[in-house]
């Protein structure tokens, strides 16, 4: 069970205010909020600064971390927490000497710290890990925290690996995103022919073709030539369990000789620049807001997603895989493989998902080749042959 504990700021003594005047002349970070989560044998402290400032976690006793250029302007603070490792934890910034802010635990014995700051502005995260969390030797993974390692053990635990290799992937519900719609056209051919009209019409030709091959529930993120934002079409998927996203589009480029069919899935830092280029070209479309929002560090549940998602995202290269083959033989143009990139619209998606860009709107040939309905038959026909394999 996950508790969230919020410290109040306390009354400053005079001394404090003088020494935050004394900080802000001197461009002393300054410690904001502080926001803990207990969970069984772990706490979270996340602590809010307006600046960057060095720590380092002290063995103790007490165990804790200190930020050695930084100030708190309650001057102290003690909170009791009702269960987990750590009885009770004091912050506080001395009132003479240098500038530092002290976190202390009062926490079981074996427990562990572990410590980093995130983002910017900075926020330092600590953990305190419980006896049955913290190891009895060895370092921890410098890529993963110790909550997320075990988040990866268990979920590897419970995946089943199928016989032809496909790690148990089984795809019943499938939601089908036709990009781009309403004031949004996308890309434009030289003839007029608009990307959100093709991906809508070969996303109600993919989803026809895979209700008649006994899928589940099949959806699309818009019917008709209405707007979504891009958060709005990952939440559509991830509100209908689906088991995977098809996000569809057409290609565009300046050099207008660019030609042939490609499928992404997400990933962390883009394969190519083509590939980064086709991201920053399809992310171009998000709202503002979409792009500055932020997840809270402390939501648990979206530290365990963000682990899942790297083995989600395994399963998408897959598929994105075995899609691009079945392009590669369905369709006349030229294919160009399999890549990855940070597309806004997979990264939220909690299921396997691919961005399929079926051939260049912005090069003459392929932009008439879009626009026949056969080409369109074609693509969905292709896309969905692969897919059914994964339906058993």
């Amino acid at each position: 069970m996950r508790r969230r504990v919020f410290l109040k700021a306390l009354p400053a003594s005079a001394l404090a205010l003088s020494r935050a005047a004394s900080a802000q002349d001197e461009r002393i970070p300054v410690v904001g909020g502080v926001d803990a989560v207990v969970l069984e044998d772990q706490l979270r402290v996340v602590v809010q600064m307006d600046g960057s400032s060095p720590f380092e976690v002290v063995p103790g006793p007490p165990p804790g971390v200190v930020l050695k250029n930084a100030l708190y302007l309650p001057v102290e603070d003690t909170r009791i927490l009702p269960s987990g490792p750590v009885r009770s934890y004091r912050i506080y910034t001395p009132l003479e000497g240098a500038f530092k802010t002290v976190i202390e635990f009062d926490a079981a014995g074996g427990s562990r710290i572990e410590a980093r700051t995130v983002g910017d502005p900075p926020r330092l995260i600590i953990d305190v890990l419980g006896p049955s969390l913290a190891p009895s030797g060895g370092q921890v993974s410098a890529e993963l925290t110790r909550l997320e390692a075990d988040a990866q053990k268990e979920m590897e635990g419970v995946r089943t690996r199928a016989a032809d290799g496909k790690l148990g992937l089984r795809i019943r519900n499938i939601v089908i995103d036709p990009g781009h719609g309403g004031h949004d056209p996308g890309a434009v051919g030289l003839k007029g022919i608009k990307e959100k009209d093709i991906t809508l019409e070969i996303g109600r030709k993919l989803a026809a073709r895979l209700e008649r091959a006994g899928f589940g529930r099949i959806s699309l993120t818009r019917t008709d030539d209405y707007y979504l934002n891009l958060s709005d079409r990952t939440a559509v998927a991830n509100q209908y369990g689906a088991d995977l996203l098809v996000s569809l589009h057409c290609n565009a480029n300046e050099n207008r000789k660019a030609v042939g069919s490609e499928t992404f899935y997400c990933s962390e830092t883009a394969s190519s620049q083509e590939a980064e280029r086709v991201a920053a070209f399809e992310n171009s479309f998000a709202e503002p807001e979409e792009l500055t929002r932020q997840e809270s560090i402390v939501d648990i549940e979206w530290v365990l997603f963000r682990l899942q998602r790297k083995l989600l995202w395994k399963d998408a290269q897959r598929i994105a895989t075995d899609i691009q083959e079945a392009l590669k033989i369905g369709i006349p143009v030229k294919s160009r493989g399999v890549e990855s990139a940070g597309f806004f619209v997979l990264k939220k998606a909690r299921m396997p998902s691919v961005l399929i860009e079926t051939a260049f709107i912005s090069n003459p040939e392929e932009e008439q080749l879009l626009a026949k309905v056969e080409t369109q038959e074609r693509l969905a026909e292709s896309i969905a042959s692969r897919l059914v394999a994964y339906a058993s």
